[in-house]
Formats: C-alpha cells, sequence, structure tokens
C-alpha cells in the first residue's frame, strides 16, 4: 500500500479527497518511488557535490506530487459528471479545474473541447487489439470489423456535429464490445453477477474512483420522459432522456467509450500504446 504520509499537508490545504488521493498515487506510483525520493532529496541537495543533483530530486518530486494532485482532483470533479478523464491532457485537465471555479457546466465545455478526431482515434484504434487477441483478425467482414466500421461513423456524426445520431452508437459499441470479448457479461448491466469486473487498482482506469463510479451514473434508471441531459445509457436507449444531444454529452460518452477499452486490455494482460 503506498504511503501517502508525505504528500498529507498538500492534501489537506488543497482540500483533495484523501482517499482518492491515495488512489491515485497507488495506480501511478505503485512501488511509491516518489516516496523514497521525497525522503532522499533534502538529504541530498545538502551535500555540496550532490546539491544540482539533489535539487533536481526536489523539483522531480513537487512536479510529480502535482500531477498526483491534478488527476484526484480531476477524478473527484469530473468523474462523477461522467467523464473518463484517465487519457484527457493534464493540461486540459487543469484548464478544467479553473474553468470549474465557474462552474462545473464551464468545466465540461472545456473537457468537450479536447474530445476531437484525434484523441477518438486513439481508443477505436485500441479496440482493434482487443478483437485481434479474441479472434487474431479485425479486417471487415468480421465481428471486429463490423464493430469497427460503426464506431467510425459515430466518430463521424460527433464530428460533424450531429450528437444525438452519435451517442446512442457510442453506447451500442461500449455494450458490444464488453459483451463480446467478456463472454457475455456486460458493462451497463445492473446485476453484480452479470458485470464486468472493473478495479485494478495499480491503473488509474482501475481505481474506485474511476470506471466504476463511471458505470454507477450510466446505469441509472429514468423513470420520466425529460428534456433535460442525463447521463445514463437507459435513460437515452429507452427513449426517456430527450436533450441528450449536445457535444458534452457525446463527448463524455467517448470518454467512457475509452475507459472500457482501457480496462478490457489490461483484462487481456496487454500493452498497447
Amino acid at each position: 500500500m503506498v504511503d501517502i504520509d508525505g504528500g498529507k499537508k498538500q492534501v489537506a490545504r488543497s482540500g483533495i479527497d484523501p482517499e482518492i488521493f491515495k488512489q491515485v498515487a497507488l495506480a501511478l506510483d505503485p512501488k511509491d518511488n516518489i516516496g523514497l525520493w521525497d525522503e532522499h532529496s533534502a538529504f541530498i541537495a545538502s551535500i555540496p557535490l550532490f546539491r544540482r543533483e539533489g535539487k533536481q530530486m526536489v523539483a522531480a518530486v513537487a512536479q510529480m506530487r502535482d500531477l498526483h494532485e491534478t488527476a484526484a482532483r480531476s477524478f473527484e470533479h469530473f468523474t462523477p459528471r461522467g467523464w473518463g478523464v484517465t487519457n484527457i491532457g493534464v493540461p486540459t485537465q487543469k484548464d478544467a479545474l479553473e474553468a470549474l471555479d465557474q462552474s462545473g457546466e464551464a468545466a465540461d465545455v472545456v473537457l468537450a473541447a479536447a474530445i476531437d478526431g484525434t484523441w477518438i482515434d486513439r481508443p477505436i484504434n485500441r479496440m482493434k487489439y482487443v478483437y485481434k487477441a479474441l479472434y487474431g483478425e479485425t479486417h471487415l467482414g468480421t465481428i471486429g470489423g463490423k464493430r469497427w466500421e460503426l464506431v467510425r461513423k459515430a466518430r463521424a456524426l460527433h464530428l460533424d456535429g450531429n450528437y444525438d445520431a452519435a451517442i446512442p452508437l457510442i453506447l451500442n459499441t461500449i455494450e458490444g464490445l464488453v459483451a463480446d470479448s467478456q463472454e457475455g457479461k456486460l458493462f451497463f448491466t445492473g446485476s453484480d453477477r452479470r458485470m464486468i469486473d472493473m478495479i485494478e487498482p495499480t491503473t488509474l482506469v482501475g481505481m474506485a474512483c474511476s470506471l466504476r463510479v463511471l458505470h454507477a451514473l450510466y446505469k441509472r434508471g429514468v423513470n420520466e420522459t425529460t428534456t433535460e441531459c442525463v447521463m445514463s445509457r437507459h435513460g437515452i436507449m429507452h427513449g426517456r432522456v430527450l436533450g441528450y444531444g449536445t457535444q458534452v454529452a457525446s463527448a463524455k460518452c467517448w470518454t467512457l467509450y475509452d475507459a472500457v477499452v482501457d480496462i478490457l486490455i489490461t483484462r487481456q494482460g496487454r500493452v498497447v500504446v
């Protein structure tokens, strides 16, 4: 277990949930190398011969603490809003955290702007590796090839601003991809027996504050029709949520798709860049 004592004052001062900070520290630095550097850097800096190296270590520790803090804040504030923040760049996260001082909606706009065609291409291309591991091929005519073709259509719809058509395709892809690769288990189900395992503490996507939180959000039922935007797969796919066709909602779904691809590749024991 990672000891976060070295960052405890920082966590308290910043108002970050200490449990989330602890989860992020474990995922990003499972061997607590930062703690070791933090412990020895001041001593090394006090030795004249190694003063420069010691100062570099102190700066590196501060930089990594800042990275941990940014990630923890993002998971704390944005994941409950429907964002899979694992692969959203740190600069974008920082800009969104600044916008959060204005409103959650302002932060959503910042995050949504980052989900462009280049960003979307990454999880789409990584999905191929899931099917290649399953069937050894992904060309057109195979299940993986057809799934890839459909998610590419969702990408085109999103980039054209046709969000109300893109979102059902993205959600369809997520559930089908999970079912194909996890022996019929599902993502959006409320049944523990049929649900995929989402916990892998040494990865950001597998933290308790990550994909599991997204699952709880998107699996919610919506029993009354609403013109608002509610991030509920049931509500959207069953016609209960009518205001879902926005850039922000579509971008959120893409980040959920990205997180699901990540956990599936982790489950397969593959390291794909």
